[in-house]
């Protein structure tokens, strides 16, 4: 005869088991679930600093600059692709705990196709974002540039301490005789010469107002040249992230050099004629295969196309 205490166990020892495989099940799914949310709330912040950024879009503003504060340490993660020359830039947020926790997390990218982003990829919770206009010689587009670490600029000129200064950004310093408003842990920028310099920018315009209109940012080995205000994204990008950008808008400045070379057909028909097609086309051209180390003499190239439209009766833009 059998045993009822032999059954007890074995019902017991069956609900144990299934009582485990369920709250393992259980867990499983409040994990997955949790992964799920933190990713789709990291994708919903991605979205959200293409929203947030559309204020920033200097306009006819210098410069404009803003801020973004999370409640943990945070990166933004930024890259840029020029496929098809227009190009975009994706965006990934991801904060420092769940990278730490899981470190096969997807982030999922948000593209951003009309904007020119230049950022850094480091944590932190207070993110200074501030935007300058990319003319050449025309308006061509806003720069957008995105930074959590502090940076001393050290004799910079003039017209770059008084701007630093007047959008009070805080993670900006600038390090002149007599004047230093920079935090001790400051990435040190110097123009020209300095002491214990990080990076020296090398101002190579002789025809200029000011010799470091373009030139040359320095800094681990690398040489990025920039332009005009091209420099605040060598300062703080990536070799790779900056030069896939400079791309984008070069693609785009030759675009709509063509748009204006078409333009001046259309004033001519109405009796306001002007002599730059020739030299807008050619401008096409150059921007249109312009590497890097040709952004010297693309400037100077703006700059005369910029004085024969000054001279024209009928404006181009």
């Amino acid at each position: 005869m059998r045993s009822k205490k032999a059954d007890f166990n074995f019902v017991l020892l069956f609900a144990i088991v299934a009582g485990t495989a369920i709250l393992v099940l259980s867990i499983y799914g409040a994990v997955r679930g949790g992964n799920l949310f933190r990713t789709a709330g990291q994708a919903e912040i991605s979205a959200s600093i293409d929203v947030i950024t559309d204020p920033l879009q200097a306009g006819s503003f210098a410069a404009v600059s803003s801020k973004i504060s999370f409640r943990q340490d945070t990166r933004i993660n930024n890259r840029c692709d020029d496929y098809l020359g227009f190009g975009k830039n994706y965006i990934a947020v991801e904060s420092e705990s769940s990278a730490l926790k899981d470190s096969a997390n997807q982030l999922i990218e948000i593209p951003i196709s009309n904007k020119y982003i230049f950022s850094e990829e480091s944590y932190g919770t207070d993110f200074r974002l501030f935007s300058k206009p990319f003319e050449l010689p025309y308006r061509v587009s806003d720069l957008l540039f995105i930074s959590t670490l502090n940076y001393c600029l050290v004799s910079p000129p003039e017209e770059i301490a008084e701007e630093i200064i007047g959008l009070n950004m805080p993670n900006f310093g600038v390090e002149l005789a007599g004047n230093n408003t920079c935090e001790e842990d400051s990435i040190r920028v110097c123009f020209g010469y300095g002491e214990d310099c990080n990076m020296t920018v090398d101002g190579q315009c002789n025809d200029c107002d000011s010799e470091f209109e373009y030139g040359v940012v320095k800094k681990d080995g690398d040489s990025l040249y920039y332009a005009g205000n091209l420099l605040f994204g060598a300062i703080i990008s990536d070799p790779d992230l900056y030069e896939c950008n400079v791309k984008r808008l070069l693609f785009r400045t030759s675009m709509i050099a063509n748009v204006y070379a078409q333009k001046t057909d259309l004033m001519n028909m109405r009796d306001c004629n002007t002599l730059l097609k020739t030299d807008l086309e050619v401008f096409g051209r150059m921007t249109l295969s312009a590497k890097l180390e040709n952004l010297d003499e693309l400037y100077d190239f703006a700059k005369s196309l910029d004085k024969k439209e000054n001279r024209e009766s009928c404006k181009i833009w």
